[in-house]
């Protein structure tokens, strides 16, 4: 649910640590000269402060999403089937990472959370190959499961041919060489990609 209030938004801001401090201490002033919760957080985006993923959390009371143990959610990158991923800052390693969080309705289904673990345990055993995303970690917080990846630069094949149409012939060949390798690798080391489609290789 929407926060009402400009002080509820504001006092949300203050308990978050993906503002910085200096931020913080500009808030004051800011909520002053803002009529409402829309305009104010319109503005922090502008300024940099915020992402507008972070600004709608916020305005919608689910601040608590933008944490999730030691990283800060900055924006969400796609969803599958099971989960969900993020761009988020790991504060710890000072570096972006990738979180794949599983979704919340299907936290009640032990199937679906032991398979989650299953592809956590098998990804972090994986040799470093240079075709596939490197796992960095894995955990849970209070309900929400997630594994942690490498953040890479890019976008995704299927967004790349939506928006720039077929590939020649040759380039397209050389990503799928590229993904063949990634796959083997994987497989030669115990684990079968579930979900082979152009939106889960990177260009």
């Amino acid at each position: 649910m929407p926060l009402a209030t400009l002080d509820e938004f504001v006092a949300a801001l203050h308990h978050l640590p993906v503002l910085p401090p200096d931020w913080k201490a500009r808030l004051p002033a800011l909520r002053d000269q803002f009529p409402d919760v829309r305009a104010l957080g319109e503005e922090l985006i502008r300024l940099g402060a915020l992402t507008p993923f972070q600004a709608d959390r916020v305005a919608r009371g689910r601040a608590g999403e933008l944490v999730l143990g030691g990283y800060a959610v900055i924006e969400r990158l796609g969803e599958g089937g099971a989960g969900q991923v993020y761009k988020a800052w790991d504060a710890e390693h000072s570096r972006f990472a990738a979180l794949k969080v599983l979704r919340a309705e299907l936290v009640a289904d032990p199937e679906t959370v032991g398979r989650f673990h299953r592809e956590i345990c098998v990804s972090r055993g994986l040799p470093p190959h240079p075709n596939l995303i490197a796992t960095l970690d894995a955990g849970r917080v209070g309900e929400a499961h997630f594994l942690a990846m490498e953040y890479a630069e890019g976008t995704d094949l299927e967004r790349l041919v939506k928006q720039s149409g077929p590939l020649p012939v040759g380039r397209a060949c050389e990503y799928a060489r590229q993904a063949a390798l990634g796959l083997q690798h994987a497989h030669e080391h115990g684990l079968v990609h579930r979900d082979v489609k152009p939106s889960n290789f990177l260009a």
